[in-house]
This record gives structure tokens, C-alpha cells and sequence, in this order.
């Protein structure tokens, strides 16, 4: 009895052949037993927490961002709320100058994370069902200041409105109270 194979037949014979170990390729080398068609490893979250000494950061492995986490022995704080002097609102200058005076997990070129990259910091981790750390519970907004110093808050994990939302600085000025914080980030 002949077998007739189309090209495409003799493609998945041959892959059977050498998958299961009865076969090599074109130059002699043998192909490993456990290899799978069509399975592709799981990527690694893009999301991780990360010790650093006795404080922990937070990664962000595809904009390579890591952001100030949980605090250990430095005295620094991974969420800032409003300003040392009281309860008044954090400025953009506070905030700024906060973040390039911080060391904290053996670094000291961190900075004040743009609007969209703490929405995106803030959704990534929720959406892989992390928390990112905050210092205090008096934390709902982070303030994001953008290359041409303009604001926005991004609502955290500590206020009742969704979690990411993005609110334009100059409708918050015109609110009575506002609890505010900075969440210091670096490239890495």
C-alpha cells in the first residue's frame, strides 16, 4: 500500500516523528523529548513586589518603572500625604522636590511619576490582583506631574471612587479638602 502525503501532511508527520524522539533535525542534533507544539510558557507578570534591603519596591517589568513600596528602617514613605507642615494640599513643588531628595531602597534618583504612569501603576497591579503599598489609609489620590509641570490625582486604593480614575488638578484646587500623596518612581 502507498501513502500519499500533501506537504502540509508531511509537515505534522516529520514534527511527530521528531517530537517523539524518533527523528533529528538537519544537522544531527537531537531534539529534546519534552518539546510541545503550540504550548508557549506563561510570561511572567508584568507587576512584582521586589525586596531591596529592608524595604520593597514595586516593578513594572515592561515600562522598566520601579515605584517606593513598602518601608522598612529608611523613614521614608511610600505615599506621602499632604505636606509636612499640616493638612494642607501637597503641591506639585512639594511633591517634586520630596521625590528627588529620596532615598529609599538604596537609590536616590527617584521622581515624581507622571499622570498616566501611576493610572497604569495603580490599574496594572489591581487588574493582577495586587494592592500597591501605602503608608497610610489617608492616601486616595497620588499626584502625577507631567514633563510640562501640569497635575492630575489619580484616585488609589483608599477612596470610594474607582480605583485609576484620573481628575484634572485645577478641578481639585477648587475643592474644600483634599488628601494628597506622592508615590516616588525611577527607572530602572
Amino acid at each position: 500500500m502507498k501513502l500519499k502525503l500533501t506537504i502540509g501532511m508531511t509537515a505534522v508527520v516529520c514534527a511527530t516523528l521528531i517530537l517523539n524522539g524518533c527523528g533529528s533535525d538537519n544537522n544531527g542534533t537531537v531534539v529534546d523529548d519534552n518539546t510541545s507544539v503550540g504550548v508557549t510558557p506563561a510570561p511572567a507578570p508584568r507587576f512584582s513586589t521586589e525586596a531591596k534591603g529592608s524595604d520593597t519596591v514595586e516593578r513594572d517589568s515592561q515600562a522598566k518603572l520601579e515605584w517606593i513600596g513598602s518601608v522598612g528602617t529608611t523613614g521614608g514613605a511610600a505615599c506621602t500625604p499632604n505636606s509636612a507642615a499640616g493638612s494642607e494640599m501637597v503641591e506639585i513643588a512639594e511633591a517634586k522636590a520630596f521625590c528627588e531628595a529620596l532615598v529609599f531602597a538604596g537609590s536616590s534618583d527617584w521622581r515624581t511619576g507622571t499622570a498616566m504612569e501611576n493610572q497604569e501603576h495603580i490599574r496594572g497591579m489591581q487588574a493582577q490582583g495586587l494592592t500597591p503599598f501605602y503608608l497610610v489609609s489617608a492616601c486616595p489620590r497620588l499626584i502625577g506631574v507631567d514633563t510640562n509641570n501640569s497635575a492630575s490625582a489619580v484616585n488609589t486604593h483608599n477612596i470610594t471612587g474607582a480605583v485609576g480614575n484620573l481628575t484634572p488638578w485645577a478641578t481639585l484646587l477648587q475643592q474644600p479638602s483634599n488628601n494628597f500623596g506622592v508615590k516616588c518612581v525611577r527607572d530602572y
